[in-house]
This record gives C-alpha cells, structure tokens and sequence, in this order.
C-alpha cells in the first residue's frame, strides 16, 4: 500500500503514523505517551509514535494531532504513511474489551493500574507518576506530592512549557516575571480524586499564581474546566479508559494552544479567549500584588460548575462550531 497525502486538517478522521516531520514527532511523543499506554491496541514505534490502532483515532488522540500539525506545519501538506496490518482485535472503548491474548497479539502493555478502582487505583498511579517525575521523563511535571496524608488529593508544579508555541513561550516569559518579583517559577496545581476514580473523573485546580479571565481553559476560580474533565455524556467527556497522565498532558496542550475568540458568559464580564496568561498586572484581581492570592477549594468548585452549565447550553466548542 502506498503512502496517502493528507491536509493536515483531515487528520482527526484518519488512523495514521505521523512520520514527515521530526518536531512533530518529537511532540507526539511527549503528548501521546501516557495515553498510549492505557489504549491497549496501540504499537509504538522507535520512530514516530502513532495514534490509536483500533477502529479509528480515538478523541484524545484526534484533539492532539489537530491542534499539533494545525501549530507546526500550518498549510503544508504531510505524507502519511498506512498503519502496519495486525491482528483483529476489539477495541478498547467502553462496552468492549480485549482479551490478554489479544492485547499481546498487538504488541501492546497493560497499565500498572489496569483493571483497579477506588483507592488502589489512585495509589497505583500515584507510584508510577512519582518515579517518572523523579527520573526526569515528564519535564513539565515537578514536585509531585500528597496533601498531608490524604491519597486522594496530590498537588505538583507545571513549568517548562512547550516554546515551540507561541502561547507557551508567552506562559514561559510570564512564569519568569512571577519568579522574579514574586519567587514562584511554576504553576502550583491540585488534583482531587472521587473515591470511585475512575468512573467520575479527578477534579484539577490552579492553587497559584491568578490568571487571567479566559485564558487556558481556566475559570475564574482557577478550575481547569474542558469536556474531557465532565460527566456531560457528549462525545469528548470523561471514560474510565482516560487517566492522569494522559489529561494533564491534555490540559497542558490546552494551556498553551487555545482558539481566540471573543467570550460571552452569563455572570461574567466576558473577555477573549486565549494561551492561559499570568495576572501579573493585576487586571482580574484588582492589585498586581494579588498575583498570588490562593485560589480556594471552593472558589474553584463554583467556578467549575457555572462554566460547565454554561458550556452544557452553549456546547463545547468556539461559538459558531
């Protein structure tokens, strides 16, 4: 069979192997690791990871190569090369299982948390996590810990935001300002798991630095509010397939890559979408000095839920989509 020329907008409906450029590569890597570990008929290969080998791209998968090829290659077309055949196996979406015969007839390895739930499963990834941020393999991710004794909520640090996009390079620039005048090089975050993880997702936060209004897919209360992270029963919403690694690197993406456009919202003031921005001026908070007023628990929740019910009426997407 031979290589297919694709636009790089048709990507999200095209089981494919990204090989024309080594950046994106690069990327796909870094983004699709985590997940492509809990797609149990994914086959990794040394030179460039591909995106999930069952019926289709699955909608983690589709929402990175979209928004990665859209940032990189922009209108340039990209050759794509076909999927190596393999054996049938079921997929891996919910209501359909493989057996392990199955999974390793396509060259694929459980998870360590694979088949647990409730606080086994937290602890599991929780272990796994700890030792890939201490060896230096999630450079994004540091200083991960839990809250006092409490299993169930972890906090960590973002930084190091991809510079190959505008929006982290800005996110960077921000984040070395905050350190300058106040100390902090980092986003401080919050992760709070339900006790039946993962059949409702985890619930994330920003602790500090405040950000600006609208930017990041970050509510006013500092909650990190996107589809994948709700029980909203549309296509992109929470499944037990999804896990830790595989949102944050989601979210990160999300941070530093988001459509522009102009946000009406029926208690706020309404302002322009955007890369997640520091609010280091002081425009949302009143003083500049503000910048690194805790957001709390419950400013979070509240901001989560109006965000969630307005995207519940208005839809997921940019207005017009």
């Amino acid at each position: 069979m031979s290589a297919k020329r694709y636009t790089p907008d048709l990507f999200d409906s095209k089981v494919c192997t990204p090989t024309a450029d080594s950046m994106v590569s690069r990327q796909l890597g870094q983004v699709l690791r985590g997940h492509l570990r809990t797609v149990r008929t994914a086959n990794i290969h040394s030179e460039a990871p591909p995106c999930c080998l069952s019926r289709g791209v699955c909608r983690i998968c589709a929402e990175v190569l979209r928004k990665l090829i859209k940032t990189k290659l922009r209108s340039r077309q990209v050759v794509v090369d076909p999927p190596p055949v393999k054996a049938e196996v079921q997929d891996s979406t919910p209501g359909h299982s493989s057996t392990p015969t199955q999974a390793r007839m396509a060259g694929s390895q459980d998870p360590p948390w694979h088949g647990m739930r409730g606080m086994t499963r937290i602890t599991s990834e929780f272990k796994y996590l700890t030792k890939k941020v201490k060896r230096g393999e999630w450079p994004q991710v540091k200083d991960l810990t839990i809250v006092g004794d409490d299993m169930t909520k972890w906090r960590f640090k973002l930084c190091n935001f991809d510079n190959d996009l505008e929006g982290g390079r800005t996110l960077n620039d921000d984040l070395n300002i905050l350190a300058a005048l106040h100390g902090q090089d980092h986003i401080l975050m919050e992760c709070t798991f339900p006790p039946d993880y993962p059949n409702k997702p985890f619930f994330l936060r920003i602790v500090s630095p405040r950000m600006c209004w609208y930017t990041g897919h970050v509510t006013a209360g500092g909650s990190i509010c996107i589809e994948a992270l709700t029980l909203s029963g549309t296509a992109g919403s929470w499944t037990s397939q999804y896990n830790v690694e595989s949102m944050l690197n989601i979210v990160m993406l999300n941070m530093v890559d988001c459509d522009v456009y102009w946000i009406e919202t029926p208690t706020g003031p309404g302002g322009m979408s955007g890369p997640l921005r520091v609010d280091l001026e002081g425009r949302w908070t009143g003083q500049a000095r503000q910048v690194m007023r805790e957001y709390s628990w419950h400013e979070a929740q509240a901001a989560f839920e109006r965000t969630a019910a307005n995207h519940r009426q208005s839809g997921w997407g940019p207005p017009g989509r």
